[in-house]
């Protein structure tokens, strides 16, 4: 079994305390993806201001019927999520038999749009 790139979660904890230059974090950001460890390199993705990257995680988020991964980088993100994104995330996610991710799309979806 290969060892993990990615700092133990303690270690995670002390460098998302700590100020590291955007090079340093997008590192940390690009070793959680390469490991589809996307929850773990939000706040990593946020200390390199990798908007771009953000927003394709998103996406990813989205199209993975993952309502709380959705929810998670949308806020760290700073973006507000449209009833219409909620409702395609539902689809993706009933389609995929993400029950309860549907529900709860649906109900942020109709939350979202008052």
């Amino acid at each position: 079994m290969a060892k993990s790139k990615t700092p133990n979660p303690l270690n995670r904890r002390h460098l998302v305390a700590r100020d590291l230059s955007q090079a340093q974090a997008m590192a940390y950001a690009e070793a959680y993806l390469a490991e589809g460890r996307i929850l773990e390199a939000i706040d990593f993705l946020v200390m390199a201001k990798a908007e771009e990257k953000l927003r394709g995680v998103r996406q990813q988020m989205l199209e993975a019927g993952d309502a709380f991964g959705f929810r998670v980088i949308s806020e760290a993100a700073g973006i507000q999520a449209k009833p219409d994104e909620w409702e395609i995330l539902a689809r993706h996610a009933e389609t995929q038999g993400k029950v309860r991710y549907a529900a709860q799309a649906q109900r942020n979806a109709q939350v979202s749009g008052e």
